[in-house]
């Protein structure tokens, strides 16, 4: 497995946050820090802090206060570097977000913000309805004229006051350049309603199916051990397959609060969380990683494997063919859901596929981190790439050298140190090398 480094550091102006979300740029070679709780001491005021790669530092981008942006956490979250733009939707607001909020509960919001980097303007615009959601997973597919995002998972807010698990069978889609939601009904092996998992997208060159690995998670009640499985959401016949494991079970070794990005088309790496029931460390001689082999491309077709850094092109596996046709390279034969699309708009943007932006640096960035060439599958150096888990650690630095152990199982402030660290580096691995 590929070695995290743990050789940078941030000083005391960047906040320690869990919950919070990191941005990448690949563009601008920069990593942006959003929301996240205080844990222990006052939250501070809302602002959003950027890792400078290039230079090695941190920046406080600030945040108009006229803008009506907030602190959030535990929401879903996502950039779209050629577009130039960050997604934040749903969350927590809590005494832990809001110096100001007091003893009231938290709620989860239904606030959907767009962060456009190279002004570094905000907009709230508006989400699919009033119900406010958190804990879930949003991706982005080039689907559409400009990208669509799709949402699923997590909790929703419930009539009586509390809070439900939000249904997994109701996938919700966002068209980033009309700004319209739209949701649609999912069918097949329907997981289990489920919070703070993780999803990666992938799909293959000719994009007639768009690939969504769902890992984990905890359940849907608190203090439920949740799950070790994968599950496949595949668009655009909107159906769900379970992938591991085989039959009926939702596998061994209960994991959530952890991260997970598409690394090269075929592979997503899986790192740190919370296994509720143990107190072991997690495989200390791979760092607390783990590898999914998207397309069972290796010789025990498993979908757990080592990290092959020569596999850059993901295969179709099995599990997706029998489901919508079509071969390891693509050439799916299902094109729409068993019960049709909920909405016509949705369908006809289902059939577009949304070409990569032109946008180029704001900013000199040559220099020893070049950026990868999306066609010919190069990346940045190890060096650079590691050096990023570290500079973009939301921190606790201690945490890398104790091999990802989580030192107490029932404190909650443990769990993202060892998952917010390399959440960097993967996210800058993922949008480096898949658009």
């Amino acid at each position: 497995m590929p070695q995290p480094y743990a050789n940078l550091s941030k000083n005391s102006t960047v906040p320690d946050v869990s919950g919070g979300i990191f941005w990448p740029d690949t563009i601008n070679k920069k990593i942006y820090l959003f929301g996240g709780e205080f844990n222990g001491v006052t939250p501070w005021d809302f602002d959003l802090y950027a890792y400078d790669i290039i230079n090695d530092e941190w920046d406080n981008m600030g945040v108009s206060r006229t803008d009506d942006v907030v602190g959030l956490s535990y929401g879903a979250g996502l950039s779209i570097p050629d577009r130039g733009e960050a997604y934040y939707y749903g969350g927590w607001m809590n005494n832990a977000t809001d110096a100001n909020w007091g003893d009231a509960p938290q709620i989860p919001t239904s606030y959907l913000l767009r962060y456009e980097m190279d002004t570094n303007n905000w907009s709230n615009d508006t989400g699919p309805d009033d119900i406010g959601r958190a804990e879930g997973v949003m991706v982005h597919i080039p689907a559409g004229d400009g990208g669509m995002l799709v949402y699923f998972g997590g909790i929703r807010a419930a009539n009586d006051g509390g809070w439900e698990g939000q249904p997994m069978d109701q996938i919700i889609l966002y068209d980033v350049l009309s700004g319209k939601s739209y949701f649609q009904n999912a069918t097949g092996d329907v997981p289990e309603s489920r919070r703070r998992f993780c999803a990666g997208a992938t799909w293959t060159k000719d994009q007639s199916s768009y690939n969504i690995y769902l890992y984990g998670g905890a359940g849907e009640e608190q203090g439920s051990s949740g799950f070790d499985d994968i599950y496949i959401l595949t668009l655009p016949t909107f159906t769900w397959i379970k992938m591991y494991p085989e039959g009926n079970g939702t596998g061994d070794y209960p994991h959530h609060s952890f991260t997970c990005n598409v690394v090269n088309e075929a592979q997503m790496l899986i790192h740190g969380g919370f296994f509720p029931l143990t107190n072991d460390c997690d495989v200390p001689d791979q760092w607390g990683l783990h590898d999914m082999s998207l397309g069972r491309q290796n010789k025990d077709k498993s979908p757990w494997m080592l990290y092959d850094p020569e596999l850059t092109k993901y295969a179709v596996p099995t599990d997706i063919i029998s489901v919508v046709g079509g071969n390891p390279t693509g050439g799916a034969t299902k094109t729409a859901p068993a019960d049709g699309f909920d909405h016509q708009d949705l369908k006809a943007l289902m059939t577009r596929t949304a070409s990569a932006g032109s946008r180029t640096a704001t900013r000199d960035v040559s220099g020893p981190t070049e950026t990868a060439d999306h066609e010919s599958g190069a990346t940045l150096s190890t060096g650079a790439i590691a050096g990023i888990a570290a500079g973009g650690a939301v921190a606790l630095i201690a945490v890398l050298v104790t091999c990802f152990c989580l030192i107490r199982k029932h404190r909650r402030s443990w769990i993202p140190a060892t998952w917010a660290v390399l959440d960097a580096v993967d996210a800058f691995e993922a949008s480096t090398w898949k658009v």
